[in-house]
């Protein structure tokens, strides 16, 4: 089995007043290229499609042809990394679904989605869906800063295990 493994595209991402979109084209039609030639069964995308969480238009648009283009010929996984926005993923994922593509902007556990195996992916693979987690979204706010930070890695290694022992 072959896996494309990709992320940090960070689509609309400027140079100061310098637009980068042709870059971004280029680079991503390699991606698609890379993933024919090669005969790839899956690609993986772990964060950061886009630069920011609201992405322009343009940005916005190139990020979900390309997802689609890789996924004419295998299935997509993208979780989101710090600069997607998860509530994004989230509302965009039900329309891609049906076309190849699984976006994962939240954690799940395994058992409620959080594992994508061959009875959904079609191919035989079982992917850990474990996007960015931002620590307010898996610890207590009213913890004290050390024991957030010590929650928060609690959390992450709970999640973790799961997955392994699912």
């Amino acid at each position: 089995m072959k896996i494309l493994h990709t992320s940090d595209w960070h689509i609309g991402k400027r140079l100061g007043r310098h637009d980068r979109m042709s870059e971004f084209r280029d680079v991503l039609g390699e991606v698609g290229s890379i993933a024919d030639d090669r005969e790839v069964d899956l690609v993986l995308v772990s964060g950061d499609v886009w630069d920011r969480p609201i992405p322009p238009m343009d940005a916005l648009t190139l990020g979900l042809e390309t997802l689609l283009r890789l996924a004419e010929r295998r299935p997509v996984v993208a979780v989101a990394g710090n600069h997607d926005s998860a509530e994004l993923f989230e509302a965009l994922a039900p329309l891609l679904r049906p076309r190849g593509v699984h976006l994962i902007g939240d954690i799940r556990r395994p058992g409620e989605g959080g594992l994508l195996g061959p009875d959904v992916l079609g191919v035989p693979v079982v992917v850990a869906g474990f996007p960015f987690l931002r620590e307010g979204r898996v610890v207590d706010f009213m913890l004290e800063a050390g024991e957030w930070y010590r929650a928060y890695a609690d959390k992450v290694a709970a999640i973790t295990r799961a997955y392994n022992e699912a």
